[in-house]
C-alpha cells in the first residue's frame, strides 16, 4: 500500500504542476499546449486524489469520501470539455467551442465543473481539518477550485482562472508531496 500510495503523491504533484502549467500557457489566448497540459493534470490529479483520500480515509468521513467522488467525477466529465477548447482540428474550432457551450455540452461542462470545484473543496477542507497532511495544503485546495471557479463562472477573465490554477496547484503539489513523504505507518 505505501508504494501506491507514493506513486498517488506524485500523481499530485504532476497533475498539480500541469494545471498550473496548463492555465500559465493559456492566459492570454487558448493554447493546443495549454488545453494538452490541462487534459492530462486531469487524468493525473484523479489518481493523485484517491492516494489522498486513501491516506486519510477514516479522518476525512463521509464528507471527504463526498469529496473525493466529485472530484474525480468532476476531472472526468470536465477533460472532453478541454479537449474542445483545445480543438486538436483548428478548423472545427468554432463548432465545437459552439457544441461545449449550448444546450446538453453546456450542461455537461457547468455540471463537470461544478462537481470539480465542490469536490476539491469538500476534499480539500476535510485535509485540511484532519491534519494527517499539510493543513495549509487542503486550505489551498479549496482556495484554488473556489478561485477557478470565480474565474471561470463570472467571466473575470483568463487571470483569475490562472491565479486559481495556481493556488489549487500548489495545494495538490504540497499533498503530493506529503504523501510520498510520510505513507501510513510513520
Amino acid at each position: 500500500m505505501n508504494a501506491l500510495l507514493r506513486v498517488c503523491g506524485i500523481c499530485a504533484v504532476v497533475g498539480g504542476a500541469l494545471l498550473a502549467g496548463g492555465w500559465v500557457l493559456n492566459v492570454r489566448t487558448v493554447t493546443l499546449p495549454g488545453e494538452l497540459l490541462i487534459i492530462y493534470a486531469h487524468g493525473f490529479i484523479m489518481l493523485g486524489a484517491m492516494g489522498l483520500y486513501a491516506r486519510q480515509a477514516e479522518a476525512l468521513g463521509r464528507a471527504g469520501l463526498a469529496g473525493l467522488v466529485l472530484a474525480v467525477l468532476g476531472s472526468a466529465v470536465t477533460t472532453p470539455g478541454a479537449a474542445y477548447y483545445g480543438s486538436l482540428v483548428p478548423e472545427l474550432e468554432p463548432q465545437l467551442i459552439a457544441a461545449a457551450t449550448k444546450g446538453l455540452g453546456a450542461a455537461v461542462s457547468i455540471s463537470g465543473a461544478l462537481a470539480f470545484v465542490a469536490g476539491h473543496v469538500l476534499l480539500g477542507v476535510t485535509t485540511a481539518r484532519a491534519g494527517l497532511l499539510p493543513r495549509w495544503g487542503g486550505g489551498l485546495l479549496a482556495a484554488g477550485a473556489l478561485v477557478l471557479l470565480v474565474g471561470a463562472g463570472a467571466r473575470l477573465g483568463q487571470a483569475v482562472g490562472t491565479a486559481g490554477a495556481l493556488l489549487h496547484g500548489l495545494g495538490l503539489a504540497g499533498l503530493g508531496l506529503a504523501l510520498v513523504k510520510s505513507p501510513p505507518g510513520r
